[in-house]
């Protein structure tokens, strides 16, 4: 059952919760939600933490390393180099231009996008529906 937050006058969704069931039959929960700038310490902060019945691995942007938490819980850090903020966006750039310029296939493709903007959509569909499944629309 999705659940979307709407804050502030210009009634943009700041927060929400996914219940999704993939096509091999996993359920996956997402939750994001986006803060006001100046909550982190960059300009661009974000970190991704992905659960699993076997541990879980956490990417911070604003401390660039990550975790690997395995199912004994013995958390393993591993360091990523660079600053955080803007250099992760520009090195984003950069690899998008790289794609581009040397033919390769970038990592998100317009498939990618067309996928993840139909999942939006779903999602909002089900808030309004009372929470009931809505299939994302066939690319």
């Amino acid at each position: 059952m999705p659940i979307v937050v709407a804050a502030g006058h210009y009634g943009v969704e700041n927060a929400a919760v996914l219940s999704l069931r993939l096509r091999n039959g996993v359920v996956a929960t997402v939750t994001v939600a986006r803060t006001p700038a100046g909550v982190g310490p960059a300009p661009v902060s974000s970190s991704l933490r992905v659960l699993g019945s076997h541990g879980h691995v956490l990417a911070d942007e604003d401390a660039p390393s990550f975790a690997v938490r395995g199912a004994d819980g013995v958390s393993v850090p591993r360091q990523v180099g660079g600053p955080a903020g803007t250099t992760a966006l520009r090195r984003l750039f950069e690899e998008f231009r790289d794609d581009i310029r040397y033919g390769r296939t970038p990592l998100v493709t317009a498939a990618d996008i067309h996928a993840a903007v139909a999942v939006v959509e779903a999602a909002l569909s089900s808030a309004r529906e009372d929470g009931a499944p809505v299939a994302p629309a066939a690319a």
